[in-house]
């Protein structure tokens, strides 16, 4: 298997295990669900997808920081932050 794979690759195998119509059609349904994903995390929604993990929302509080090219300190104000957490079956099957 390649090093890394892409939506296009991903089509193709579900295409090759009999899932789907075609190709574009399966594109075109991962695409789907990765845009419900990013919409439930910007709504502040938690995703959860049995076997492979759970997409969240983290807060990162304020710190201090410094401007690498300066040197000056910088504040780096809060934000929020995606999170992904793998399933165990996914940790035990890499093992």
């Amino acid at each position: 298997m390649a090093e890394k794979i892409n939506i296009g690759d991903i089509a193709k195998t579900l295409r090759e295990r009999g899932i789907g119509n075609s190709n574009k059609d399966n594109e075109i349904i991962i695409k789907g669900v990765v845009d419900i994903i990013k919409d439930s995390l910007v709504d502040g929604i938690e995703v959860s997808i049995f076997g492979l993990g759970t997409f969240s929302v983290k807060d990162v509080a304020e710190r201090a920081g410094r401007n690498i090219q300066t040197g000056e300190a910088i504040t780096i104000p809060a934000h929020k932050a995606p999170k992904f957490k793998f399933s165990q079956i996914v940790k035990d099957a890499v093992k």
